[in-house]
């Protein structure tokens, strides 16, 4: 029997139906769970503090620690200068009638105290005191201090017989610690560094509140003036911002991912007016293919080779959008990377270190090899879409990982040690194409035959 016309169209019309889709799109391709881990650290530097009674300038010292998504805490080291803000006459006579800011710079323009007598004796002394308000100066916390240096410019119209002594109050011992001598004619100066426990020094209760005290006393039956020209603290403490609500959402494309990091940096409460620069240090940075962020809703300009403003940190929502490689380094803590670039399919660098170190990779799916000096290296793990190698480093390597095995389709060139490969793990389109034809032709022989007996 012959098999009509309007059949034999029909099957081969269902032959087309399931060839074509496998031409047109590529294999189904599943990525594991969505990744927590940021591809790099953010590093907060202050630029400026507000300008209040008492500043005197200020000057940036060192990153302490960097924020990981493991770990989100910037801490930076900074040195503030200031000086007294409050005076308070003990003995002096007449009173004080000079302006406290006559202390705020060296140019012998002098904050100027008059000896008293004491009644019924030869005694002639002066006492007052100064306080530096350090909360006034947005150190908040007397914890935060990490070294603290005195130095006051000075002198006497004579050289007091007794005491021409500068103090400190301790508020421990509730005592005065004398930390330096003002017995010259000629202005001198005195500089301390050397408190202990500098909270010990700090009023906590008091807005963090350092005291001064300066006492000159002479027997000789002697007037005189005592002349302060300069008073100055230097502060040096650690100020941190805490990124909070970091999250972290993928659009993976065929061979690029695009990672949208979303975070709030927090300063401390009652820090404001403050203005930072935010450091982005990833070591992929040369495999970013775009970049952008926006504070508050708003975009910022990006310096090369990634870093950005925010006026007044106080608490500023982040949005970090990053197209890099769907293979991309997010973790090379104390390894030095170079030569860094992805082609088909491939991720390589070359990594210098000493001892044992970690890089992690970002990677939808265990990769076909990773490569080590053309050597394949085993010391390797995957999850969640992170790829860890462990390595011991005792100078520069070359690190070569593979997304595939070799193929046409996807043009991998061989690597040079491997002599043998796996096949992919999903067929080609191609393939896939030749199989249903196959099966299907074998369904039409079949039906074909049967028809004619």
């Amino acid at each position: 029997m012959k098999i009509s016309k309007a059949r034999l169209t029909s099957l081969l019309l269902l032959l087309l139906l399931g060839i074509i889709p496998l031409l047109s799109f590529p294999p189904m391709q599943t990525f594991g769970e969505a990744t927590t881990l940021s591809c790099g650290t953010f590093a907060v530097k202050l630029d400026a503090v507000p300008n209040t009674t008492g500043y005197l300038g200020f000057t940036w010292n060192n990153f302490v620690s960097n924020a990981s998504t493991a770990s989100p805490n910037c801490t930076q080291r900074v040195m503030q200068t200031v000086s007294v803000d409050k005076n308070k006459t003990v003995h002096a006579d007449p009173g004080i009638t000079t302006p406290l800011n006559k202390t705020y710079a060296l140019d012998y323009d002098a904050y100027e105290v008059s000896a008293w007598n004491e009644t019924g004796n030869l005694n002639w002394l002066t006492e007052f005191e100064f306080n530096a308000t350090l909360k006034d100066h947005y150190i908040l916390d007397e914890s935060w201090i990490k070294d603290l240096n005195v130095t006051i410019y000075g002198n006497s119209t004579l050289q007091p017989d007794t005491t021409d002594t500068v103090e400190a109050y301790n508020f421990t011992s509730s005592s005065w610690l004398a930390i330096g001598h003002l017995n010259s004619t000629t202005r001198t100066s005195m500089t301390n560094s050397s408190f202990g426990t500098i909270a010990d020094f700090i009023d906590q209760t008091n807005n963090n509140t350092f005291y001064l005290r300066i006492l000159l006393n002479d027997t000789t039956d002697t007037d005189f003036t005592v002349h302060i020209d300069y008073v100055e603290l230097k502060v040096t403490y650690e100020l941190t911002v805490t990124l909070d609500n970091w999250g972290i959402a993928m659009a993976i494309d065929t061979d690029t991912v695009t990672r949208s990091e979303s975070l709030t940096f927090n300063a401390p409460s009652d820090i404001s007016g403050h203005n930072f620069t935010i450091y982005f240090n990833t070591p992929s940075q040369t495999l970013l293919t775009s970049k952008s962020v926006t504070v508050n809703g708003v975009q910022k300009s990006i310096s090369a080779p990634f870093s950005f403003e925010i006026t007044n940190l106080v608490s500023n929502t982040t949005l970090m959008v990053l197209t890099l490689p769907i293979i991309h380094i997010v973790e090379a803590s104390g390894i030095t990377l170079s030569n860094l670039k992805y082609q088909t399919a491939v991720l390589s660098f070359d990594a210098e270190a000493t001892s044992n170190k970690t890089i992690k990779v970002y990677t939808t799916s265990t990769p076909f090899g990773v490569y080590v000096d053309n050597q394949k290296w085993v010391d390797i793990s995957w999850s969640a879409n992170i790829l860890t190698i462990n390595y011991d480093f005792g100078s520069t390597h070359r690190f070569d990982i593979y997304r595939y095995g070799p193929s046409p389709r996807r043009g991998v060139t061989t690597p040079t040690a491997p002599t043998t490969f796996v096949a992919p793990e999903v067929a080609l389109p191609i393939t896939q194409a030749l199989i249903v034809i196959g099966v299907i032709g074998f369904v039409v022989l079949i039906y074909v035959k049967r028809k004619r007996k």
